[in-house]
C-alpha cells in the first residue's frame, strides 16, 4: 500500500472480513516464483486474517494490530522527538507511527539546513522483525504507507516555506 486514505481501513487478506470499515486487502502470493516463499507467504496472510486497523488523520497515522491477529508485525515510521520511532506492534494497543506535527517541524528544519530530511513513510513488516539496514526486497510481506501531504510537502520546498511563514 503506497498510501494511506483518510480516515480508518483494515489492511487484511480477507476481503469477507465482517466490518463496515473500508478495507484495503493484500495481494495473494500468486505471482511469487519460489514455491517455498509463496507456501510462507500464504501461511502469514492466514495468521493475519483479522487485520490491523489504520488511522490517518491531522495527527498522522496511527496502527493497531487487531486481538484475534496472530501474526506479528513490525513498523518503522516517523515519530516525534522522544518517541519511538520502530518498534513491534502489540495486540489491540494503537501505536502512533507517524507524528504528522513532527514530521512539518522535521521538514521546516531540513528547509532551513537545520536537519536531515525527514521520512515521509511508514514501513510495516509482516511476520519478520525490521532491521535498521535490512533490505526490503528480502522481507516477505511489507507495506509501505505515505500520508498524501506528507509527499506533497517534501516535494514542494515552495509549500513548506508559505507554510512556516504562516504558523
Amino acid at each position: 500500500m503506497d498510501w494511506a486514505p483518510q480516515g480508518d481501513c483494515l489492511i487484511t487478506p480477507a476481503p469477507e472480513a465482517s466490518t463496515s470499515m473500508p478495507r484495503v486487502l493484500l495481494p495473494a502470493p500468486d505471482e511469487v516464483q519460489d514455491p517455498q516463499k509463496r507456501q510462507a507467504i500464504q501461511e502469514l496472510l492466514k495468521v493475519l486474517e483479522k487485520g490491523l486497523m489504520v488511522a490517518s488523520n491531522s495527527w498522522g497515522l496511527f496502527i493497531q494490530r487487531q486481538r484475534r491477529c496472530q501474526g506479528r508485525v513490525f513498523w518503522k515510521g516517523f515519530a516525534a522527538p522522544g518517541e519511538a520511532a520502530s518498534g513491534k506492534l502489540e495486540r489491540n494497543q494503537c501505536q502512533h507511527v507517524f507524528d504528522a506535527n513532527a514530521f512539518r517541524v522535521a521538514l521546516d528544519h531540513f528547509h532551513r539546513h537545520l536537519g536531515p530530511c525527514p521520512c515521509h513513510q511508514v514501513t510495516l513488516c509482516l511476520g519478520e522483525e525490521l532491521g535498521e539496514n535490512e533490505s526490503m526486497d528480502d522481507k516477505l510481506i511489507t507495506i509501505q504507507m505515505v500520508q498524501a501531504f506528507a509527499l506533497r510537502l517534501q516535494k514542494s520546498p515552495v509549500e513548506v516555506a508559505s507554510i512556516s511563514l504562516l504558523s
